[in-house]
């Protein structure tokens, strides 16, 4: 294999991870998220832009 070929597979595998996370953290929410606008808003986050979600909640939770 090429080196173009493992860059690509590499960041398929990370994409898929991510993206995977933000699943687990759909079921998080409706777990433990009180109001239900701020479920379906962090949902939807999660499920459509898990890149800038996720690092917002681990920044959220810090506080």
């Amino acid at each position: 294999m090429s080196l173009g070929n493992w860059s690509m597979n590499i960041g398929l595998g990370v994409t898929i991870i991510v993206h995977l996370l933000g699943l687990l953290h759909c079921l998080h929410v409706l777990i433990y998220v009180r109001s239900s606008q701020g479920a379906i808003a962090w949902m939807l986050a999660f499920l459509v832009m898990p890149w800038i979600a996720i690092p917002f909640l681990l920044g959220d939770w810090k506080n």
